[in-house]
């Protein structure tokens, strides 16, 4: 299965919205090209994610998460029809940063 991916710019956008079927495990992505905007940290090698925290709301369920130099993964489970749950990703790199992105899960029975 491929994960959902959204490309963090620093800037919340409407395309960070994923659809989920209550009964299924998908996995969802960030992928952190650029950080505030400003220069393409990640992709120069100049800094790369060191650790990655996803804060999961009640009624899903983190079944696991990963990520490496450049994206975090978590796969989810669980959710109730027809509820839609914000999921927040926080990144600390090598040099120190700490940055947020959220992502949107609408659950619906497929």
């Amino acid at each position: 299965m491929t994960a959902r991916a959204y490309i963090s710019n620093g800037i919340r956008r409407g395309e960070g919205t994923f659809f989920k079927d209550p009964n299924s495990v998908e996995d969802y992505q960030i992928i952190w090209p650029q950080l505030n905007g400003v220069g393409n940290y990640f992709q120069d090698g100049i800094d790369s994610i060191q650790a990655s925290a996803w804060n999961v709301p009640a009624g899903l369920t983190e079944v696991k998460s990963s990520f490496n130099s450049q994206s975090a993964t978590v796969w989810i489970s669980g959710g109730t029809n027809g509820v839609n749950y914000e999921l927040t990703n926080t990144v600390t790199t090598s040099m120190g940063r700490a940055f947020k992105q959220s992502i949107t899960i609408r659950v619906k029975t497929q």
